[in-house]
């Protein structure tokens, strides 16, 4: 049977790949006959990004942007860095997981509704300050996947393959980011780590498709300062929880619990 699937996208990178994928989607849909096709509700997708508005607007004459509640920017106009950080700091819960990698917003002049400004670790503070919304983004299309969803996708799969399965169709969640950039770098760790949180059977279901720097060629020299040293850091995070060895449930039930070799597949 089909599978109900859950496409999150991070970052301008992932949102772009999210808007290319649902192009094809609804392209095999009309080369199999199928009029005024439709996403069905089994497969959800969700851009999530910091600036305010969607990025890619260069291609909209080609592609369409994500509809309105796939998109979620977790920065709203006139919030600064400043403003972020006095929120997090707030929270002392957090200090430890800020040991080591923590942005002075004294020295970064980003306009944050505009984007992470290639800072990964601006991405990752947007992350912290935004951890509920995601997780509540989250939390709402994976109850939605957890609906009736089950007999419309029954008759899709009859419609394109000829053929039609029963039982309970299975759940995938694919995360989809450029380690190379600031949005989608920084939230990768801080959204698998909440979609575990959420259900640690998922862990064993989700699965990363990750950008490297090499994506990023085409673009003149001067875009391209910080992607090898932001690429870097996320390989490093990511194996770092790979090789994680603590114990999730000592840390604060406000802290999602760490990475471990379920979760991402190489």
């Amino acid at each position: 049977m089909f599978s109900r699937y859950l496409f999150i996208g991070l970052g301008g990178s992932g949102g772009k790949t999210l808007r290319f994928l649902k192009r094809d989607l609804l392209q095999m849909m009309v080369d199999k006959g199928i009029e005024d096709p439709k996403i069905p509700e089994a497969w959800q997708f969700l851009n999530i990004d910091t600036p305010t508005n969607a990025d890619g607007i260069e291609l909209n004459h080609i592609i369409p942007q994500l509809e309105a509640d796939e998109y979620e920017g977790l920065i709203g106009a006139g919030l600064t860095l400043n403003d972020v950080q006095g929120v997090i700091d707030s929270n002392p819960v957090f200090a430890s997981e800020l040991e080591g990698w923590r942005v002075n917003p004294q020295g970064i002049t980003v306009g944050l509704s505009k984007g992470a400004g290639q800072f990964r670790a601006v991405g990752r503070t947007v992350a912290m300050y935004s951890a509920q919304t995601i997780k509540n983004d989250i939390e709402t299309r994976l109850n939605r996947l957890n609906g009736d969803v089950a007999t419309p996708l029954r008759e899709l799969e009859f419609h394109l393959t000829g053929a039609s399965s029963g039982g309970s169709p299975p759940l995938h969640i694919f995360i989809i980011s450029s380690l190379a950039g600031g949005s989608g770098a920084g939230l990768l760790m801080e959204v698998c780590d909440i979609v575990r949180a959420l259900d640690d059977s998922l862990g064993e279901e989700t699965f990363a498709v990750l950008y490297t720097p090499e994506v990023f060629e085409s673009l003149a020299s001067g875009s391209t300062g910080g992607v090898q040293p932001n690429a870097l850091a996320a390989v490093s995070e990511v194996l770092n929880g790979y090789w994680y060895g603590g114990n999730p449930g000592q840390e604060s039930e406000n802290l999602v619990p760490k990475i471990d070799d379920s979760v991402l597949e190489f």
